[in-house]
């Protein structure tokens, strides 16, 4: 079993830097950040977020894990449990993400405050601030 929590940080420059935190069930812990892709908002930012630490688990970790996902954006929990149903811009991410999803026995979803995603949030904002 996997703890994997996200996120995402975008600035004015249209800087983007993607997180996310891992804990495993024996209490190991993996935090990886890298730029993303310039120009997108915050949102896409998430979804990207979400979408890349799911293949980096299953390049590291390989895709025999039940996996936790944990993210501080509403608008991904909704869109990947179904509560987001008409055809949006996050269609095709959306649809990617639960193709990646699939590759594993089990993934549950869920949002939480921010401050509960600390750690994600610590990276995306520090590999921010090293972009230029």
């Amino acid at each position: 079993m996997l703890k994997i929590y996200t996120d995402a940080a975008v600035n004015a420059r249209g800087l983007v830097a993607l997180a996310f935190h891992v804990v495993d069930g024996k209490g190991g812990q993996l935090d990886q950040s890298k730029e993303g892709e310039r120009g997108l908002n915050n949102h896409q930012a998430e979804f990207e977020a979400v979408l890349w630490a799911l293949r980096e688990i299953r390049s590291l970790y390989g895709q025999e894990e039940r996996l936790f996902l944990y993210t501080d954006s509403q608008i991904v929990e909704k869109a990947l449990v179904g509560f987001i149903k008409d055809k949006s811009m996050f269609t095709e991410i959306t649809e990617a993400i639960k193709k990646e999803m699939a590759e594993f026995p089990a993934v549950f979803v869920q949002w939480i405050p921010e401050k509960q995603n600390a750690k994600a949030d610590q990276l995306a904002k520090a590999r921010l601030r090293r972009l230029k």
